[in-house]
């Protein structure tokens, strides 16, 4: 079971990133009114499953946040991973249930906004907020969708890591320090990997001096080697 926090909204980390990016204080304490709470999860807890109901949309506060979904066969495919300011949840509106479930990678708080309230956070100014985070992901599901499309396991993941550093930069983050809790298998599982053929190309990078793993971050040591590695797959958009 998640815990709640209140949302403070005018306090919180994530604002600037989410639907709250464009309001001032006013404007944010009636969003945090709407919002009420958030949840927080710990890592391997599910935000939802397949088949929930879907009435809400669903926002990264803090954390990070991976999708799976079933193939024809009934195997679980990682479909995304999603970070602070990170809106995810939306394919189950076409049908009412979700498509796809979605689980903490790591301690992580998410709130909820309910689509009947949508109306009123159009009336306080979210309505370009939203448009901008739903941009903003179909722009990361092209980037994936081109990626994918490269063959080379050290260009495919070399890409992945620039573009990660890419979207964390954006958010105010460190382009060379990626927070990435995944493990291995879901990293391998979303990009189309096996796990062996995973652990040998970053095993390679690694001695190459390309990167190091700490914790739940792999540091970039060297870009500019890791962009020739990926090519212009690596700034695809």
């Amino acid at each position: 079971m998640a815990r709640t926090v209140p949302a403070h909204c005018a306090s919180c980390p994530t604002a600037r990133l989410c639907l709250a990016r464009t309001l001032d204080d006013a404007q944010l304490d009636l969003l945090a009114e709407t919002v009420g709470t958030a949840d927080v999860y710990d890592a391997g807890a599910y935000i939802y499953r397949l088949g929930d109901a879907t009435d809400r949309l669903h926002v990264v506060r803090s954390g990070a946040i991976k999708t799976i979904a079933l193939t024809p066969s009934g195997e679980e495919h990682v479909t995304g991973f999603h970070f602070a300011g990170e809106i995810f949840g939306l394919m189950g509106f076409t049908t009412g249930a979700h498509d796809d479930s979605a689980l903490a990678l790591d301690k992580t708080s998410v709130c909820r906004v309910r689509v009947s309230d949508l109306p009123q956070l159009w009336s306080i100014g979210c309505d370009n907020a939203f448009l901008m985070l739903i941009g903003e992901r179909e722009k990361v599901l092209t980037r994936q969708r081109l990626l994918l499309c490269q063959t080379r396991a050290e260009a495919r993941l070399a890409a992945f890591f620039l573009q990660t550093g890419e979207l964390q930069e954006r958010r105010g983050g460190n382009s060379s320090e990626l927070y990435l809790p995944m493990r291995l298998t879901d990293l391998a599982n979303y990009l189309g990997m096996t796990l062996e053929s995973l652990s040998r190309t970053l095993s390679r990078m690694t001695k190459a001096g390309l990167l190091t793993r700490q914790g739940t971050a792999f540091v970039v040591h060297r870009p500019d080697d890791l962009l020739a590695v990926a090519g212009d797959w690596a700034t695809s958009s």
